[in-house]
């Protein structure tokens, strides 16, 4: 187990405790000889609690093998926690970053706190980096005209857009 997904479980741990405190009702009955009490916890909130980690820990784990499978780079769809390939042609053609992980840190805040949302839905391009020895993972965008991609990456101090569809990066000389 890696270090996010013990941040998911860590997370998970203290999500399941503050179900516990806030959704148990306690019910006393009086007795002669003392209290008795029978503690209501709501089903529902835990097992919602489950589903999401158990679709987190899965995501991510497809997520690394696919990275296992493109050590080159890709680019991606999310949506319903799920991946999704895309088939890139003219009209959907030229992928631009608009974040800028180029730390550990910062690829493991983006994983968390985005791509493993259950609400998360877009495009995320990976790529490894010769010079840390990481694979950083962005979120990106895809546009059909090579201009407004060349505009969007210097607007996001890209040093390079990508052509999915001639599988070629275009520097922009940033």
């Amino acid at each position: 187990m890696d270090e996010i997904e013990q941040t998911i479980l860590k997370e998970a741990t203290g999500n399941l405790a503050d179900i516990f405190s806030d959704c148990c009702t306690i019910e006393y009955y009086g007795h002669r000889e003392g209290h008795a009490y029978i503690e209501h916890y709501n089903d529902h909130y835990i097992q919602n609690e489950l589903e999401e980690v158990t679709g987190k820990i899965t995501l991510y784990r497809q997520l690394k093998e696919f990275i296992r499978l493109h050590p080159g780079g890709f680019t991606i769809f999310i949506s319903n926690q799920k991946l999704h390939k895309v088939c890139f042609d003219k009209t959907l053609r030229y992928a631009v970053a608009i974040t800028n992980n180029n730390t550990k840190q910062l690829r493991d805040t983006f994983i968390l706190n985005h791509i493993l949302n259950p609400k998360f839905e877009g495009f995320v391009g990976g790529w490894f980096n010769n010079a840390t020895g990481y694979f950083y993972l962005d979120l990106v965008e895809v546009h059909r005209y090579k201009y407004k991609a060349l505009k969007i990456g210097k607007q996001h101090n890209q040093k390079a857009i990508y052509d999915l569809y001639k599988d070629k990066e275009i520097l922009l000389g940033v």
